[in-house]
């Protein structure tokens, strides 16, 4: 698909994209997609364990409820309990059920006052980041900010096993980014405590719904480092040659995808990068762009 670009009344454009994928990388991202596990928690202290699961509950009322007084927003609105994020099916069925759902408020429409035509068509919402120094916008040379259209960040596995958070990894860690994610979306009239956001931080970092595997879950708990999954199909075989850590020789695929998605989450790059392919060789990165 090819990118959109919104025109603004302050000059500034958004730029919405999608991301385009192999065939056979797909069969290999569905072998290894979400297949949630329950999770249990066993062994320690009585009191510690109470305190633990009273936190965790806390987390998951503020996660799921809480609106800090601000425009009817919680966490759940924007991250589902199905896959982390919002998707157009997803935002079609809740504008036709509801158009006062608070999705389609603020940084949900258009041009934040009014429209859901880009939701409902790409499932992305408005953010407004600052320019870096030195860089100026052609058709508007004066502006300080510009603002783009991104998608959701799915909170499957990343809260427990990204070290930054966001495309551009400007948070280092949950509660900051939820403390960034409050204030932008939801607008609140009342500021989140330290002792709400480590709240909404163990939630997310030990409930069942934010882990797509035992084995990642494992991981994340200090387990091994969990393995390509071999595939069953001949296409998913085929998709993950792509991810295998190995020597990129062209005409082959063999490992040319694993030069920037390696790892157990696919999103480092690994010791047969350099500087021609990407990042350098074993560097954690943001992969999406």
């Amino acid at each position: 698909m090819d990118a959109t670009r919104h025109s603004f009344p302050s000059g500034m454009r958004v730029k919405a994209k999608s991301v385009a994928v192999i065939s056979g990388a797909v069969a290999f991202a569905v072998l290894a997609g979400f297949t949630a596990e329950r999770l249990s928690v066993s062994g320690g202290a009585l009191p510690s364990m109470t305190l633990e699961a009273a936190q965790v509950g806390e987390g998951q009322r503020l996660f799921d409820h809480e609106t800090f007084g601000g425009n009817g927003r919680t966490c759940r609105t924007c991250h589902s309990s199905d896959n982390g994020t919002i998707n157009p099916e997803e935002v079609a069925k809740r504008l036709a059920v509801n158009p006062s759902d608070p999705l389609f408020l603020h940084d949900g429409l258009d041009d934040f006052v009014a429209g859901t035509s880009r939701i409902a068509a790409h499932a992305t919402i408005l953010i407004e980041r600052e320019l870096p120094e030195g860089v100026v916008l052609v058709d508007n040379p004066s502006a300080t900010s510009v603002v783009v259209a991104r998608g959701v960040p799915s909170t499957v596995n990343t809260p427990a096993l990204d070290p930054a958070l966001m495309y551009d990894m400007r948070h280092s860690d949950l509660q900051d980014q939820a403390s960034a994610a409050i204030t932008r979306h939801a607008q609140p009239t009342v500021s989140p405590t330290a002792e709400q956001l480590d709240a909404i931080a163990e939630f997310q970092r030990t409930t069942k719904g934010f882990f797509s595997s035992r084995a990642l879950r494992s991981f994340a708990l200090g387990g091994p480092s969990p393995n390509l999954p071999e595939g069953h199909t001949a296409s998913e075989r085929r998709g993950r040659e792509f991810f295998v850590d190995s020597p990129w020789n062209p005409p082959s695929k063999k490992g040319v995808c694993a030069l920037c998605h390696s790892g157990p989450m696919l999103n480092t790059s690994n010791e047969f990068t350099t500087d021609p392919t990407g990042a350098p060789p074993g560097g954690e990165r943001s992969t999406s762009r």
